[in-house]
């Protein structure tokens, strides 16, 4: 895994370690993969609804759902194993994440759809 901010990749190997089932998506995600971006919280999707949490590594910001109602089971299956701290990790796929971001209205996510697609393109995915 490429260098997230400090504590988020201990954050994502103890929630590996724990035997939760969840995808990595959003900017982290995409870090993940090569992607030029900074972030400063883990999204991961997993249980209902949506939850803010902070912990000592970070923040952990929890979705039921994403973007169109895309569930755990749909995004699993667009996603790819990373090893973070000696723990396998899912993370959303780098061709599946600029979906997520195609309907951006904010400035960062119109920007990180920029950064994603070039990031594509430069590595032929």
């Amino acid at each position: 895994m490429d260098s997230p901010p400090p504590g988020l990749a201990t954050l994502l190997a103890r929630l590996a370690a724990s035997g939760t089932d969840f995808v990595l998506v959003g900017a982290l995600a995409a870090v993940a993969q090569g992607a030029p971006l900074t972030t400063f919280d883990v999204d991961a999707l997993l249980g209902d609804g949506h939850q803010l949490l902070s912990t000592s590594l970070g923040q952990l910001d929890v979705f039921g759902a994403v973007e169109g109602g895309r569930g755990y089971e749909e995004l699993a299956l667009d996603s790819v194993t990373v090893v973070v701290e000696g723990q396998p990790v899912k993370v959303l796929g780098l061709r599946a994440l600029p979906e997520l971001k195609r309907d951006a209205t904010s400035a960062k996510g119109r920007l990180a759809l920029a950064v994603l697609e070039e990031t594509l393109r430069r590595t032929n995915l």
